[in-house]
């Protein structure tokens, strides 16, 4: 089932997945309202699964 994405408006800023890093502990360290499913709403066209970040992978942070 494909999942429904929301617009979300960026900040400007990205950060750079590191090794471990999940979604759900980025958006904690951002304080991102909307946890990590606002995060991977902000980055659709490059997580096909939030579940599989990758390091180097880098995320544009939502405002």
């Amino acid at each position: 089932m494909a999942r429904h994405v929301a617009v979300v408006p960026l900040s400007g800023e990205s950060y750079t997945i590191q090794s471990g890093d999940t979604l759900s502990q980025t958006a904690e360290q951002f304080h991102l309202a909307g946890g990590w499913q606002v995060l991977a709403d902000a980055n659709s066209a490059s997580i096909g699964d939030p579940d599989l970040v990758l390091p180097g992978q880098v995320l544009q942070l939502p405002a």
